[in-house]
């Protein structure tokens, strides 16, 4: 069952809220009356999921203002549209009302459709806060998880704006760098890189964040002991719905250990060629139901092929598999 939007009416007279609640309930909307101030916070305690409030400046004991200025200072109320309703029809009472946060300041008399028209204008632009607020929320939980699953992997992890200028790294890249966050930020990190290999990936960098493409990369990075470490580099463009680029997100998976290329690589681990093109989506980014799609078989046998090439490879997980693979030869960056 749709959920009817709840309107909280707010008038010491009682022939004007018999009046707001039958134009409004007229319309489906859930009507909850309050003769008074004190009553109408009463009534948001118990209803703090109340859409759209009308309120009546001009009441005893407490005013519309008083009522509002309540309401404001209330974390889970302060967002609801207020619509304040008077007789006073004074510029003053009505720059007071905006100042103070009122979504509208509506005059006695008014026509039964200006009312409508006024709460459901004001019930949308309500739901579009409630969901930007919504989608804020989600985004922070989303950014929070991201980063305490980053700062639990041996990778050195990082991300950047749309314009490949890093922002944010893991832990590990920390420890590793012996640098501060402030210090790797914007293009500071690539002073990391050995002056051999500065010119070339510095070059291959900005053009793959120039066109949107995959970046990988293998090159020696500086640690804080003064000694360079190898790392094989894989940065992905996070997109939009319009495939506008958001942000990157790349890793680095040190590789020093793992012994240098070999002519007879190919042979010596016997990969099939379905196992190297799994390995070769898997780089990219692909999950196994896209790679399934593209070589036109089941994800359970990419997943069994994956496995495979990871035992061939005497890797410890498919990180380390793709890493070999690329220090072999066996796939391109």
């Amino acid at each position: 069952m749709v959920k009817k939007a709840k309107i909280l009416a707010v008038d010491d007279e009682p022939l004007n809220l018999d009046i707001m609640s039958r134009y409004l309930e007229k319309e489906g909307f859930e009507v909850i009356a309050a003769n008074d101030g004190d009553e109408a916070l009463e009534k948001l305690k118990a209803h703090p999921d109340t859409d759209v409030i009308l309120l009546d400046r001009m009441m005893p004991r407490m005013d519309g203002m008083e009522v509002l200025a309540q309401i404001k200072k209330t974390p889970e109320l302060k967002d609801i549209p207020v619509i304040m309703q008077t007789a006073a029809a004074g510029s003053t009472e009505a720059f007071e009302g905006s100042i103070a946060g009122v979504y509208y300041y509506l005059t006695k008399p008014y026509e039964e459709f200006v009312l409508v028209a006024l709460v459901k204008s004001a019930l949308k632009d309500s739901l579009c806060m409630k969901e930007a607020r919504l989608a804020e929320t989600a985004m922070l939980e989303s950014e929070e998880l991201f980063r305490t699953l980053a700062n639990s992997l041996p990778q050195l992890v990082w991300m950047a704006d749309d314009q490949g200028r890093v922002s944010w790294c893991n832990r590990r890249w920390l420890d590793y760098s012996g640098m501060a966050m402030k210090d790797l930020e914007g293009c500071c990190w690539l002073k990391l890189l050995h002056p051999d290999h500065f010119q070339r990936s510095a070059d291959k960098a900005k053009r793959c964040f120039d066109a949107g493409n995959i970046w990988e990369d293998a090159f020696p990075l500086r640690g804080r002991d003064g000694k360079y470490r190898r790392f094989l580099l894989h940065a992905i463009p996070i997109r939009d719905g319009q495939e506008k680029i958001l942000h990157w997100f790349g890793s680095a998976t040190d590789i020093t250990d793992i012994p240098e290329n070999s002519p007879s690589a190919h042979n010596a681990f016997k990969l099939t060629a379905r196992e190297i093109e799994v390995l070769v989506w898997a780089s990219r980014g692909k999950c196994r139901r896209d790679t399934a799609a593209i070589l036109n078989i089941s994800a359970d046998t990419v997943k069994a092929h994956i496995e495979k090439a990871r035992q061939k490879l005497d890797a410890a997980n498919i990180a380390q598999a793709i890493a070999k693979a690329f220090i072999y030869g066996l796939i391109k960056p």
